[in-house]
């Protein structure tokens, strides 16, 4: 049978407006543009820019914190090629801190849309604060209309996104966005207006998560295992498990992760939540009723890397804490449900594993996930049991 869906009215009368909104601006731009005797949405030149030449590097991303870590390679890659290039990352403020301890980052900017740079003066604050920076290259993974009007406003002399983004006729190269490649190599072909295949050698261009460099002071470290030593956590015996998302169908159920720290502890595994202070509520839900360990909200970002760097494995929704586990090797069982692989956002460690109920002729629903299943059963999450996980992490440790 086939299912309609049936928008909101509402929903597509504000699309509506906002298309028309977009349209009008567009226009708007392109016909200033024009009476400055500019060309627009074309290369600055008809060559291949002298890529090696290329000093002052911006990289725009300021989605979620998992898009972040996923542009991460992208960052990595550009210093690896030019390692005497000064890298600026404008980043939303949730990832500030693990993109201060990249070692390929020179220089964080914090885009924070909801206070500082709300609004028309916002943009306008920050384009500034790049254009003081005299980039020589502007790469924005991210394709929001925002972020499209704080990059021309920047005035870099080479700008790249992909051609899907919102206002794309601003940028100076557009790049096909392939919706069937993994995020990290969509991210890298932002590179290729610039350098041929020869350059994008094994030891330079970085396709894992595992091969970006990020410092770890001794501090975390310390912090990390005296606090579960404090728990009396097995610390060389331990999973780790993320059952917090943004999106609430992402969540596998409550019950689910509870009746699956259960099974680990039969098995002989200590298993330890941890998530944001947001998921704090959930965590203890579950430890209460498993006896598992919760530290939801108790660790910074490189200190939850570190957990999971000394962890046998992580099990998590289709959220960030599967890619920060990528940054370190953590094997990953991941668990779609209204999400899916297809859309390139998945784990690719060697040893990493997605669960999902691949019969259901309803998903993937959504790109991100929603506030509740749309058909009412949540049958993408709820066939899953905690059984088919312990299964497959028995994969691991063969």
């Amino acid at each position: 049978m086939e299912l309609l869906k049936i928008p909101n009215p509402e929903f597509l009368k504000a699309k509506k407006k906002l298309s028309q909104v977009k349209k009008s601006l567009e226009f708007n731009i392109k016909d200033s543009l024009k009476k400055k005797d500019c060309k627009v949405g074309t290369y600055k030149n008809d060559y291949m820019i002298d890529f090696a030449e290329l000093r002052n590097i911006v990289v725009f991303q300021t989605a979620f914190l998992g898009d972040i870590v996923l542009s991460l390679p992208l960052v990595q890659t550009l210093k690896n090629l030019l390692p005497n290039s000064t890298i600026t990352f404008v980043s939303s403020p949730i990832a500030l801190q693990i993109l201060n301890y990249s070692e390929a980052i020179d220089k964080v900017i914090i885009f924070d849309k909801r206070n500082s740079h709300k609004g028309l003066k916002g943009i306008k604050i920050l384009s500034d604060e790049i254009k003081s920076l005299k980039p020589d290259l502007i790469l924005s993974p991210h394709r929001s209309m925002r972020s499209s009007l704080v990059n021309y406003f920047a005035k870099p002399k080479y700008s790249v996104s992909f051609n899907t983004s919102s206002l794309s006729f601003l940028y100076d190269k557009k790049v096909k966005y392939h919706t069937n490649l993994h995020e990290i190599d969509r991210n890298l072909s932002l590179l290729s207006p610039f350098i041929n295949n020869d350059d994008f050698s094994a030891n330079k261009l970085i396709r894992n998560l595992s091969d970006v460099k990020i410092r770890v002071s001794k501090e975390d470290i310390d912090f990390v295992q005296n606090i579960l030593r404090e728990n009396n956590v097995d610390t060389d015996n331990f999973v780790t498990l993320s059952p917090g998302s943004v999106w609430e169908t992402k969540k596998w159920p409550k019950e689910n992760y509870i009746d699956l720290c259960i099974l680990l502890t039969k098995q002989g595994f200590s298993p330890v939540l941890t998530g944001s202070a947001a998921d704090s509520e959930l965590c203890e839900g579950i430890a209460d009723k498993s006896g598992a360990i919760n530290l939801s909200g108790m660790t910074t970002l490189i200190q939850s890397i570190v957990l999971l760097k000394l962890s046998r494995a992580l099990i998590s929704n289709d959220s960030a804490p599967a890619h920060l586990a990528g940054l370190v090797a953590c094997p990953v069982i991941m668990i779609y449900g209204p999400t899916s692989p297809i859309f390139g956002f998945y784990p690719r460690g060697t040893k990493d594993i997605v669960l999902q109920d691949e019969k259901l002729e309803c998903r993937p629903c959504a790109i991100h996930g929603g506030r509740k299943c749309p058909l009412g059963h949540f049958n993408c999450m709820k066939n899953i049991s905690p059984e088919m996980v312990i299964d497959n992490l028995s994969i691991f440790f063969k």
